[in-house]
């Protein structure tokens, strides 16, 4: 087994010898309205959840889902992947999401 090497870090005696990584100040805040943007788009209020991760809190009920098998053609696929991906969804939730919408529709229709 062989020893653990150290790794050598470079260190600096003053600020003068710090690499200049300047960024100006103008493009440090459109870069950070760009990301905000991004982050309000993909995860804000008005990103509808069908389901949240991880385990369901303790005592809730939750209605036991079963899988299933849908046949749909390879370009209709790849359509509904890429607009789930744009709209911050798995495909799993954008299908849950179609249909849902689908049932309350014809629900309203009677």
């Amino acid at each position: 087994m062989r020893p653990k090497q150290k790794r050598s870090r470079k260190t600096y005696r003053s600020l003068a010898e710090l690499p200049k990584t300047f960024v100006p100040v103008e493009e440090a805040k459109r870069s950070q309205a760009k990301d905000a943007a991004w982050i309000e788009k993909r995860f804000g209020p008005e990103v509808l959840r069908i389901t949240r991760r991880g385990r369901p809190p303790k005592g809730a009920k939750v209605e036991p889902g079963r899988v299933r098998s849908l046949r749909i053609p390879d370009s209709t696929w790849r359509t509904l992947q890429r607009q789930a991906k744009a709209s911050g969804l798995s495909t799993n939730a954008a299908v849950r999401l179609a249909v849902l919408s689908w049932t309350a529709h014809s629900a309203e229709r009677g």
